[in-house]
């Protein structure tokens, strides 16, 4: 069997083409689940924050839980962790929720 030039080439192409989807494809694969680990890290510290607010203080209210699902950004999120943390109140989650004024009771 005797191959042109021009079908190598095209032959060639194809291959190129079909490497070059499969490795997109790869890279795209790699990038959705990077980007699931990330939110479902997001979703676990919210949920951590949320047991821990109802442990320490009985109850999570309904806008400490909105404000909550607001926050998108894993290091705000780790820093509303450490503020929970050291919050003596209710009062204290919900200003470091930015729902009410530092320092108000």
């Amino acid at each position: 069997m005797v191959v042109t030039w021009k079908e190598a080439l095209a032959e060639s192409e194809a291959r190129g083409i079909a490497m070059g989807e499969a490795r997109g494809i790869a890279m795209g694969e790699a990038r959705g689940i990077a980007m699931g680990e990330a939110r479902s890290k997001v979703e676990a510290t919210r949920e951590a924050i949320e047991i821990m607010v109802g442990r320490r203080f009985g109850s999570v209210p309904d806008r400490v839980k909105e404000r909550l699902a607001a926050v998108s950004e894993l290091p705000r999120l780790y820093d509303l962790l450490e503020a929970i943390a050291d919050s003596r109140s209710p009062a204290q989650v919900e200003a470091a929720l930015g729902l009410r004024p530092a320092g108000a009771s």
